[in-house]
């Protein structure tokens, strides 16, 4: 079976009302005619696909069958994984590969599990946008001390956490979570999320957590990939002008 996909933080926010406001769009999708070419590229490059249920539920495929004539796709999948049945029965997950230099997401519905004595396949409608995103070159490398979010346990909500921001982006984050700390839920929104880039710049939004992995070092912890819920278009402004000077300023000490 395929590796576990690294952490993806550049999963764009599903669009959503909020009440403090007009919260920033999604990303425009890729137009229909190229959905088929980017769909084969994944399946002939057997890319590792993480399927996302709406109810938290998690699991890593890859893309073996691209049918337009039916309009469908179809995944392998390991037939013990636990999270299975759970994807089945919420019937609809969302997708997200890595390919080349850029992030893909397209959302799945109808999904039939298909089994034989071979393999066991997860089969979808053929989604009708594959959306497309930057795929940072590399991680903005935030010390100890930098930029970190701040919120409640969901589940010990008299636990106040401050997690370290270990990348950034305007979609969403990577956060370490020290491992003393108690697990949170993949797939659980969080309110009340206060993201603080310094003293000066504090945004107040909500995130969603979409995938965790391990430290790439082997150090104890846990990295968490998330993102942004009800960003709304001044705070987007002031985030993406906080990226620009970070890796501006990081650049030139590079160079330096």
């Amino acid at each position: 079976m395929n590796p576990a996909l690294p952490v993806l933080a550049t999963r764009p926010a599903a669009p959503m009302k909020s009440s403090r406001g007009e919260p920033w769009p999604a990303a425009t999708g890729a137009p229909d005619p190229h959905r088929f070419a980017l769909l084969q590229q994944l399946r002939d490059r057997s890319s590792p696909v993480l399927l996302t249920g709406p109810t938290g539920a998690s699991l890593n495929a890859s893309l073996c069958c691209v049918d337009a004539g039916r309009d469908s796709l179809s995944f392998q999948v390991e037939p013990g994984d636990p999270q299975l049945e759970a994807m089945v029965q919420a019937n609809e997950a969302t997708a997200l590969s890595y390919l080349e230099a850029q992030v893909l997401q397209f959302d799945l519905v109808d999904l039939v599990l298909v089994r034989n004595p071979i393999v066991s396949a997860l089969r979808a409608r053929l989604p009708r946008q594959v959306h497309r995103f930057t795929r940072p070159e590399a991680l903005l490398d935030f010390q100890p001390g930098g930029p970190c979010v701040v919120l409640r346990h969901p589940v010990h909500p008299e636990m106040a956490l401050t997690l370290r921001i270990i990348d950034l982006s305007l979609a969403g984050a990577v956060l370490m979570l020290p491992e003393h700390l108690p697990a949170l839920t993949l797939g659980v929104t969080i309110g009340d999320v206060q993201l603080a880039l310094d003293a000066e710049t504090r945004i107040d939004l909500s995130l969603r957590l979409l995938h965790a992995s391990s430290m790439v070092s082997g150090a104890p912890g846990l990295l968490l990939g998330c993102e942004w819920l009800g960003l709304m278009r001044i705070d987007a402004r002031r985030l993406q002008q906080y990226i620009d000077q970070t890796q501006t300023r990081q650049h030139t000490l590079a160079q330096g």
